[in-house]
């Protein structure tokens, strides 16, 4: 028995326990950013992604790339590339990690706005999930709220994630509790997105809203 502990003792001189037993990390970026990145319709994007004390990694959205490398990059994605998204429509990539025991998720979003030129849209859209921008991130059980405003529009429909047409130009809902459809799970948020228009002109906006495990050991 002394020699095992003599043995562990040399295996882990020098290496904090915390570095040994600790849950993997990960990280992605899309154009080297965090969070929500925004680019104009037609211009292309990259991505890249760090992990530390993982085993194994895989893409689960948007197409699903298992057995990629623990440190990557990929890209760039050009404006006909299955993974870009479109006006009103982004694309959510999502790394999950693992070392084999304990799991570790993290996203990045891609949005796209129509090129300038044109001298704007003369109609504004916005909308929040508790109150802010987004991302937003909510521990898994608690609900959320949403709520939109709008000037100049005529009309105004969320296209995701179920579609309703004809709601108010102004509003709110929820709050969406961890039963309702549009909750999302842990490594696959939901994104609201909000279209409106006067007639001629059409703007969109969106928010993401990304759940993660509750504490408690």
């Amino acid at each position: 028995m002394g020699a095992f502990y003599l043995a562990l003792a040399v295996l882990l001189a020098g290496t904090p326990l915390d570095a040994v037993f600790a849950a993997p990390t990960v990280d992605i970026k899309a154009n080297g950013q965090d969070g929500t990145v925004t680019i104009n319709d037609g211009d292309s994007f990259s991505y890249s992604w760090t992990t530390n004390n993982a085993t194994a990694c895989q893409l689960t959205d948007p197409g699903g790339e298992s057995g990629i490398d623990l440190n990557g990059n990929g890209g760039p994605i050009p404006s006909d590339h299955p993974w870009y998204p479109s006006v009103g429509n982004p694309t959510t990539l999502t790394l999950d990690c693992t070392d084999g025991v304990n799991s570790e998720s993290d996203f990045v979003v891609i949005n796209v706005v129509a090129g300038g030129g044109g001298g704007g849209s003369s109609i504004d859209a916005d909308i929040k999930a508790n109150g802010s921008n987004g991302p937003v991130t909510i521990t898994q059980g608690d609900s959320w709220v949403y709520s939109w405003t709008s000037s100049s529009a005529t009309a105004c429909q969320l296209t995701a994630p179920g579609g309703e047409s004809g709601v108010d130009l102004n509003g709110n809902g929820g709050p969406i509790p961890a039963d309702h459809p549009w909750y999302p799970s842990i490594g696959n948020p939901t994104t609201l997105t909000l279209d409106c228009t006067d007639g001629v002109n059409s703007e969109s906006d969106f928010v993401v809203i990304n759940v993660v495990a509750g504490g408690g050991g």
